[in-house]
């Protein structure tokens, strides 16, 4: 299947205010903030991704590491729900059907 666009979000008081990061290095930043520091989101997007680039295989896995580091004021939202769903599907890259992509003029960029 072609590599799926999956959004790691948080949701509590029916909004989505955690404060995510992908870097380690940055997850000190992020405590005790009113406002979204920077290397920060709400949402952490990613592409499942396997062995053949661009296409995720059945049992195929990966792991992409994901940094909690608070939540944004006003605080006390009680129970925090973690989600990942498939945002969309990636296309087949373009030379990955050789011929019907190629310009017109016999060149090629793959």
């Amino acid at each position: 299947m072609p590599a799926p666009l999956l959004v790691l979000t948080a949701t509590g008081c029916d909004r989505q205010a955690a404060f995510l990061t992908t870097e380690a290095s940055r997850v000190g930043s992020g405590l005790w903030t009113s406002a979204e520091p920077a290397g920060f989101s709400h949402a952490i997007q990613f592409l499942g991704s396997g062995q053949t680039p661009g296409m995720l295989q059945p049992g195929e896995t990966f792991n992409v590491p994901a940094y909690y580091a608070g939540w944004q004021q006003p605080w006390g939202c009680g129970t925090i729900q973690w989600n990942i769903p498939v945002s969309g599907r990636m296309p087949l890259p373009l030379c990955s059907s050789r011929g019907a992509a190629e310009p017109s003029n016999g060149t090629s960029a793959c």
